[in-house]
Parts: structure tokens; sequence; C-alpha cells
């Protein structure tokens, strides 16, 4: 999964062999084009069938349920689950408790820690700054963030593609350690600056949080604000999304707490100071301010049209700006993950049919991805994807 910032001790696996060290300044390639929609992608298929399969919510239903006929308590899905079509849910449900000591249950204005799909709300700062004319995509990190000995070697879209070649901070297991205490910007970035690229810039893919990291900083070295403060008034504010902020605020009223699965037993998560995930993965949303998210992406109220093809195209392994682009049932289903302490999240939309899935759980352990997969199945292709497939696979 590559959307887990869970915030752990971690090896740090370094591939490659390339280093910054002797590298002699040279230009940074050009700007690759918006890539067309692979052949895989493209919405070639039947449209999704009108109205969607009567007895969806009852297959989405007996699949999100299996676990906790089969396995128990601590292996059941909890959590939210909200489908909506063109803005307008047609499944909603909670699963077990939004925090076990009150027994409160969660609704779609819960708020969930989403983790990595806060990139995609970084992407979309950073592509309007561009559409501004702020900044450049291919401008050289080192204009906004000096002093790191690769700055002149990396572009913004490397950082936005996941093509760096930088090393991930929350593989840093002396950073980790520390993981409940508050981290300057400067200290993150001192974890992992004097450690090689592993590739050269733009020719690999690889999944790394330095990567979104860096782009809050340069938002913030842009804007002269803080990267909240920017997403309120330019992304979180327009799209309607109320009840979403990086300020985690985790005893406000109606936010669900963190779990995770020890010995068999479920309790709570750890704590993190968010100065870490920071705009990798700081967010809390609800299912319903994600399906907002959704709609706003789906018109002109965040990006122009080149920005919103651009967004979506991939340039190595399908990851393209802060989502992951594949195709299911012949759609171009734009997703991606999360995963932070006590949380695990799948947000999944499909463009073409207005379709979008959101998967909040509030139990780290648990895989919400997948779920996410059965769900568009069933939608897309109208047929019911057995239970008993989730309990094989999830075991």
């Amino acid at each position: 999964m590559r959307g887990r910032l869970v915030i752990g001790a971690a090896a740090i696996a370094i591939a490659g062999s390339i280093l910054w060290q002797g590298l002699r300044p040279r230009p940074l390639a050009a700007l690759p084009p918006v890539a067309p929609l692979p052949a895989a992608a493209a919405a070639t298929a039947e449209p999704l069938p009108t109205p969607l399969p009567e007895r969806l919510g009852e297959w989405i239903d007996a699949y999100v349920s299996a676990l906790s006929r089969t396995r128990g308590e601590a292996s059941a899905f909890n959590g939210y689950v909200m489908v909506a079509r063109d803005g307008k849910p047609v499944f909603a449900k909670s699963y077990g408790l939004a925090n076990r000591e009150t027994g409160a249950i969660a609704d779609s204005d819960t708020r969930f820690r989403i983790g990595s799909i806060t990139k995609q709300f970084t992407a979309v700062a950073v592509l309007q700054l561009a559409e501004r004319g702020n900044l450049h995509l291919d401008d050289a990190l080192a204009r906004y963030v000096p002093g790191l000995p690769f700055g002149d070697h990396v572009a913004l879209y490397h950082l936005l593609t996941q093509t760096s070649g930088i090393t991930s901070y929350t593989d840093v297991a002396a950073l980790m350690k520390e993981h409940d205490k508050p981290h300057t910007r400067a200290q993150v970035l001192a974890s992992f600056a004097d450690t090689p690229l592993a590739f050269e810039p733009g020719t690999q893919f690889q999944y790394s949080n330095s990567n979104y990291f860096l782009l809050g900083m340069v938002i913030e070295k842009t804007t002269g604000g803080s990267y909240e403060d920017y997403l309120q008034r330019n992304v979180l504010g327009p799209a309607g999304m109320t009840r979403t902020s990086t300020i985690d605020a985790p005893d406000a009223p109606n936010t669900a707490v963190g779990y995770t699965v020890r010995d068999g037993a479920i309790v709570p998560a750890g704590p993190v100071d968010m100065s870490l995930p920071f705009a990798a993965g700081a967010l809390r949303s609800t299912p319903g301010d994600l399906v907002k998210w959704d709609r706003a992406l789906a018109g002109d109220t965040l990006l122009g049209e080149a920005s919103r093809r651009r967004m979506l195209s991939p340039m190595h392994d399908g990851y393209a700006y802060g989502v992951e682009v594949e195709a299911i049932a012949g759609r171009q289903v734009v997703e991606h993950n999360g995963g932070i302490n006590g949380f695990t999240s799948q947000l999944s939309r499909v463009p073409s049919e207005g379709l979008v899935v959101a998967v909040l759980s509030n139990i780290e352990s648990h895989d919400p991805d997948q779920i996410a997969e059965a769900i568009l199945k069933m939608a897309l292709e109208g047929t019911e994807v057995p239970a008993a497939e989730w309990t094989q696979r999830g075991t």
C-alpha cells in the first residue's frame, strides 16, 4: 500500500547508488506533457447502468460485514462507508464505534484522520499556484527550499509525481521514535537531507512522504502564510469542506478516536504530533466532506481543465499528482489510500461516472482499499463480489 503514513520506527531502504555529492548543476528536464489516458483506463465500456444495481447497498453491507461474522470484533471493519453519485449518497453506513469509551457511532460528519489522502489536496494547491503564475512546476526545489544538497536537481513535478528519488523521512527510525513531539521543518529536513538520492530524478517511481512534506514548505514559501491557511482559503473553503482541517483536535465533538489491535485486543493508538505528517498526511476529514471534494474536482471550482488533466496524468507506475490512476471495468479510477496512527482510509473516484467511494476506518490495521475496490466492481459491473472473497483475502 503506497499511502500508509503510520508514524513509527522503520528500517531505511535506499535503492540505487546515485549520490548528490559531486553532481554538477545542470538544467532540469522540461515539464512532461499532459499524457493521454492509457487505453486500458479510457472509458470505453458501456455506460454505468442507470440506476445502479438495485441490490448494491445489500451487496456492500454483506461484503463489509463479512469479517465481523467470521473472525470476531478485532478483525471487523470499524468506521464509515459512503458511496455517492453526482454528489448524492447512494449508500452510507457506520460500522462499529467512533469512540469505544463513550459508545459514539460515526455519521457522515464524523472527522477521521485521512493520512496520505492529504497528498491530493497538496497537489491541488501547487497546481493552483502554478495556474496563477506564482510558481512553475519545472522550477528547481532549491528555489523554494534552499540548502538541500540535491535541491538543484529535483523539480517540483518530481515531488508531485513521486519520482524525485528522495528518501522518506518516515523511514528514519531516529526521527520516528519521537513521533509524539512537535518538530520544526528544519528538524524533519535534517533527517533526510544528507541521504543519497535513490535514482536520477524523473527516471523511476518511489513513494516518499518527504516529497509532499517539501511541497508543503513550497506552498508556505510561495504564499507567505501557513499550509493550513492556504488550504482553508483556496481549496477547502471553495469546495465547501467545513469539517476538514490539518488541525487535529482529537477531543472535538463528533471526532473519531483512533485504535490499533494489540494481542488480539482493540486499544487506543499512540499519539502523533501533526508537525510530522504535515502536507503529506495531516488532514482530518469526514465522509460528507470527501463527497464535496469529488464534486469540486469534477468541475472548475478548484482547477482549470488543463490542470485537472495534468493532475490525472501518471509519470511512472500509474502515479500522477497526489493520486493513482488505474482502470476498473474499463473506467478510469482515480484513488489514494491513507494510513496514520489509529486510522486507515481509501478514496476512489470514477470521474466519468460521477461516482465516489469513501472508506474511513478508525482502526489502523484495517485495509479499506479492498473494500473500495469491491464496491467499484459491484457498482460498475453490476454483479455481487462474494463476501467470502474478503474473508479469504483478509486472512
